[in-house]
């Protein structure tokens, strides 16, 4: 079977060399040649390919006449330092050395040499004892909830019932705890198995139409939900018991509505919302349960150093365009750190850290918990990147520093989903007496 034209344009469009780099170079991006190759004919289509692969050719050719030079030149000047000289010096593992020192030429992040290393040491640990704990507390297992490791979610005060008769829309706050592991997405995607897409389909049952949907915070694919804030308005009365029961049987238990009443008009899930809490639970390995208490000691210093400031978190948030992080949306206060070593039900040591701040940026949980644990648990760093980050040698500024920075290739990769859980969201005392007031 042939290749498909689309797809050597889309490679040709690519390459440094050839009849298609200069319009990739002027603007055009490759999808867009891509869907434009659809329309060319037939004989066009063949000479550009024709062309471009004489062209690739003669490249090739002359890279590697050049790659030889360069070495023969390199040997026979022996006694020049090499610009690997300095990094080849830095603590690097023997089994990630080889492939560190091939690629380290032409990265720009650095992580990208030690995404083995990383995942190695992420995956390598007993991480479906805290699966299994997480999931017993969304069915709402009470020997699990009596455990005390998660602190239970706190329900918005919304005082007395405030429903008005002389209006037609109804206001309802759901609590809900949800397995982020078994859906595909936590928010609405019509392609996709997501949470709100299962509590939409169930208020369609009981309403027959769809409905915008509020939540306190966003989270992502694979993190637990167990206090998380969703509110909706309707002109119909829905029984609560009656949704309650009927969101957790469409679930399979995956989904629970743990707590539900009627709320003022004036409630808004996402904007009223004064904090949010995170747990992140990481399971230890029998060599690093022998000096938990020093990793724990470690991580409360390094989240210390930023607790109750208002700073800019790009550096730990996921890479985005600039144009989706302008000036100020990047700006978090962590409020509060508490870092913990503590067990599960079943024995397994796991470090406990628990973060609470007026907003969170996409993953920045995970990549602040992912670089401090690194660090914790005394992995070596990519080449001297501490020595730059922190030159005073002091590494309790660590994150400090990388936040300051304010350059996510310094940071390390996201954590595990899996062990992050968002627990509670706190509303405003003053908003209970808007709620009373009318």
């Amino acid at each position: 079977m042939g290749v498909r034209p689309s797809v050597l344009l889309s490679a040709a469009a690519v390459s440094t060399s050839g009849p298609l780099a200069t319009r990739h170079a002027g603007g055009r991006s490759a999808p867009t040649l891509k869907a434009r190759s659809r329309r060319l004919r037939p004989t066009i289509l063949r000479r550009r390919l024709s062309s471009f692969c004489c062209s690739s050719s003669s490249s090739l050719s002359s890279s590697s006449s050049s790659f030889s030079s360069s070495s023969a030149a390199s040997n026979s000047n022996s006694s020049s330092p090499s610009p690997l000289t300095d990094l080849s010096s830095a603590s690097i593992p023997a089994s990630t050395s080889a492939s560190t020192s091939a690629s380290s030429t032409n990265s720009s992040y650095p992580w990208r040499d030690w995404s083995k290393s990383y995942h190695r040491f992420m995956d390598e640990r007993p991480w479906q004892a805290v699966d299994d704990f997480y999931r017993a507390l969304v069915r709402g297992d009470p020997s699990s909830w009596a455990h005390g490791l998660v602190p239970e979610p706190a329900f918005p005060d919304v005082g007395p019932d405030v429903r008005r008769r002389a209006r037609k829309e109804r206001f309802y706050i759901l609590g809900i705890a949800y397995d982020g592991t078994a859906f595909e997405a936590f928010a609405l995607n019509a392609h996709l198995d997501s949470v709100c897409g299962r509590i939409q389909n169930q208020i369609k049952n009981f309403l027959g139409g769809r409905l915008r949907i509020m939540v306190a915070g966003r989270t992502d694919k694979g993190v637990y939900g167990l206090g998380q804030i969703l509110s909706f308005k309707t002109t119909k009365e829905i029984d609560l018991e009656k949704f309650s029961r009927a969101v957790f049987e469409d679930a399979k238990g995956r989904i629970r509505v743990w707590s539900s009443a009627y709320v003022h008009r004036s409630f808004n899930a996402w904007g009223d919302t004064e904090s949010r809490e995170y747990v992140y639970l990481f399971p230890l390995t029998p060599e690093e349960a022998q000096r938990k208490e020093k990793i724990e000691r470690s991580c409360q210093i390094l989240f210390g150093k930023l607790t109750n400031l208002t700073m800019s978190y790009n550096a730990f948030a996921r890479r985005v365009k600039e144009t989706e992080n302008p000036d100020g949306k990047d700006v978090c206060t962590l409020l509060s750190c508490n870092i913990t070593g503590a067990s599960l039900p079943d024995g397994t040591p796991v470090i406990k850290i628990h973060l609470r701040g007026n907003r969170f940026l996409r993953q920045m949980v995970r990549v602040l918990v992912g670089t401090a644990l690194w660090h914790a648990c005394g992995q070596p760093w990519v080449w001297n990147i501490v020595d730059d980050v922190i030159p005073s040698g002091d590494p309790e500024m660590l994150l400090y520093n990388l936040a300051k920075s304010k350059d996510r290739t310094l940071t390390a990769l996201a954590a595990p989903s899996s062990g992050l859980s968002l627990v509670s969201v706190k509303y405003p005392e003053s908003h209970n007496e808007e709620l009373t007031s009318e």
